[in-house]
C-alpha cells in the first residue's frame, strides 16, 4: 500500500513536471509567434494609425455635414413659402438632393487633396536624397540645374543673332 501511494505520488509528480514543461514550451512558441507577427506589422503601424486618424476625421466631417444639411433644410422650409404644398415638398426634396450631392463632391475633393498632400510629403525625402552629390565625383550633378540657363548666358541661337 505504501508502495502504491508512492508510485501514485511519483506518477502525479512526473505528470505535473511534464505539464509545466509543456506549458513553458507552448508559452515560448506563442511568444515567438507574437514577436514574428509584431515584426511584420511594425513597419505598417504608422500607416494604420494614419488610416485610423483619417477615418475618425471623415466620420466627424460626415456628422457635421449631416447636421448642417438638416439645419439648412429647416431654415429653407421656414423661408420658402409655396402655396401648393406638393410643389413645396418636391422642391425641398430636389434641393436636399442637390445639396447632398454637392457636399459629397466637396468631401471627395478634400480627400483627394489630402491624399495628394500626403503623397507629396512622402515624396519629398526621396527628392532630397537624389540631389545629394556623390563623393569623389567632380562633375556629378544629379539634378538638371546645370542645364538651365542663367540670366547672363543666352542660348546659342540668340548669340548668333546679335
Amino acid at each position: 500500500m505504501i508502495r502504491a501511494s508512492l508510485s501514485k505520488s511519483w506518477i502525479l509528480e512526473v505528470a505535473a513536471r511534464s505539464l509545466t514543461s509543456f506549458a513553458v514550451f507552448r508559452e515560448s512558441q506563442w511568444k515567438e509567434r507574437y514577436l514574428e507577427v509584431y515584426s511584420l506589422i511594425g513597419p505598417f503601424k504608422e500607416q494604420l494609425e494614419a488610416y485610423r486618424a483619417e477615418c475618425q476625421h471623415l466620420e466627424q466631417e460626415k456628422g457635421e455635414v449631416v447636421g448642417e444639411i438638416h439645419k439648412l433644410a429647416e431654415q429653407y422650409a421656414d423661408i420658402l413659402g409655396h402655396q401648393n404644398h406638393k410643389q413645396k415638398i418636391r422642391h425641398l426634396v430636389k434641393l436636399k438632393d442637390q445639396n447632398f450631392e454637392l457636399k459629397e463632391e466637396v468631401q471627395k475633393l478634400k480627400r483627394t487633396v489630402d491624399k495628394l498632400q500626403k503623397e507629396r510629403a512622402t515624396n519629398k525625402p526621396l527628392k532630397a536624397s537624389v540631389t545629394t552629390p556623390v563623393k569623389g565625383k567632380e562633375n556629378h550633378t544629379p539634378s538638371c540645374k546645370s542645364l538651365q540657363l542663367s540670366p547672363s548666358t543666352k542660348p546659342f541661337s540668340q548669340k548668333n543673332a546679335m
